[in-house]
This record gives structure tokens, sequence and C-alpha cells, in this order.
């Protein structure tokens, strides 16, 4: 009885695994936040995203001191700057008062990877990371009026579903709370490779005639995110 308790305050000592769950803020970068459009004013991959919101469960394995192998679910949401995409259509067309209204963007991804775990202390220690994996996507529905003297027309830009290929990396502080918890904040930058096909747009003009058209939409999805994560170690 002596040897079996002895051998289980070791393994509670190492602990080998943990999982958790983090939230924080979501910075889009690059196209996906561009808030620019060109003479074609449905047809480039400005994103026109707003600042959002992230939520990961995640878990790991200790393959020993140093390496270790991780994953998670992670959901990401923004919304769209419909106030800048008013103002970028009214730039290109100045005898039409534009209006705009626009749901959000929403991304899942599964990755998996590995981390590399650095003690600066007993109890905290820096853990770079990179995982790789898919991402599922939806593009908002905008809706566009177009108002001149005589009449009101209307665009209705469908929402699109996508997959592709997922990728992040980053740096974690981990600091152990107690035996069991610790505290893991991330900074971490994380994208996809996604493509909207046949993205369907509807085009009502002054007579009521709606016309259909399709476009192929690929957004650069890029961006950086800082979570608080709270991790239960086993």
């Amino acid at each position: 009885m002596l040897l079996i308790n002895i051998n289980l305050i070791a393994q509670k000592k190492d602990s080998k695994y943990f999982i958790g769950v983090s939230y924080g803020k979501s910075f889009p970068l690059g196209d996906f936040k561009d808030n620019k459009i060109d003479l074609d004013a449905f047809g480039n991959n400005s994103g026109f995203a707003k600042t959002g919101k992230k939520i990961d469960i995640f878990g790991g394995y200790y393959l020993n001191k140093e390496y270790g192998i991780t994953g998670l679910i992670r959901h990401q949401s923004y919304s769209t700057d419909a106030t800048s995409f008013e103002q970028e259509l009214n730039r290109i067309n100045t005898t039409i008062n534009y209006s705009a209204d626009s749901k959000d963007w929403a991304f899942t991804s599964l990755l998996g990877g590995l981390f590399y775990n650095y003690p600066i202390t007993k109890r905290i220690s820096i853990q770079p990371k990179g995982m790789i994996g898919l991402m599922f996507g939806s593009s908002p529905e905008i809706n566009v009026k177009a108002t001149n003297s005589s009449n009101t027309r209307v665009v209705n830009i469908e929402s699109g579903n996508s997959a592709g290929m997922a990728f992040e990396f980053g740096i974690g502080l981990k600091s152990q709370l107690s035996k069991r918890f610790a505290l893991m904040p991330t900074f971490d930058f994380s994208g996809g490779l996604l493509s909207f096909s046949n993205r369907k747009s509807f085009y009502t003009n002054s007579s009521g005639i709606i016309y259909t058209y399709t476009k192929t939409y690929y957004p650069e999805i890029l961006t950086f995110n800082f979570g608080l994560a709270v991790a239960y170690t086993f």
C-alpha cells in the first residue's frame, strides 16, 4: 500500500495532460481587415471585418519535459464594417445614395501540432507552438440599397460557405496556480486559405426585374489573437 501511494503521488507531480478553455480578442489583418473597394464594387477581396472575438477548447500531452503535442477547436466571429462599405460605394458613384447592412463573418477551426516548453521558474514557463488543420468559414450576407432622385435599386449578396487549410503559430505563458490548475494566456497569428465559390448576388432594377450573377471570392483570412485561458492538468 505504501509503494502504491508513493507511485500515485509521483504521478500527480509529473502531470502529462492538460485541457482548458480560452476566450479573447481577435484582430483581422491584411485584406480581411481592408475597407477599400475597386470600381467593381462587389468583386475585390476586402473583408471589411472589424475586431472580433475567439473562443478555444484546447488540450495537450507532454512527450517529455521540453516537447509536447497540442490541439484545439477554435471559433471566431467578426462584425462587418457596413458604414465603411457605404462610404466606399458613395465615393465611387456620387450621384447615388447607398445604404448597406450586413451579417457577421464566422469561422471554426480544427488544429493540431507541437509545442516547446521552456521553464523560467518552477511554476512559470514559455510555450512556443505551431499547428495546422482545417478551417470552415461563413462569409456575411450583404444587402445594399441604391437610391437616386427617381427610384431605389437593391443588391443582395448571399452568405457563402467554404472549407480550407488553416494554420496557427504563436506563444503561450503557463503559470501553475495549483497542483491541478494553470493560467495560460496566449498570443498567436492564425489564418485560413478559403475560396467562396459561386457566391450569388441578386440585383433588382427599377422595373422590379431580378438579375443573378455569381463570383468566386478569395479572402485572405489572417488574424492576430489574444486569449486568457485556464487549464486543468492531470
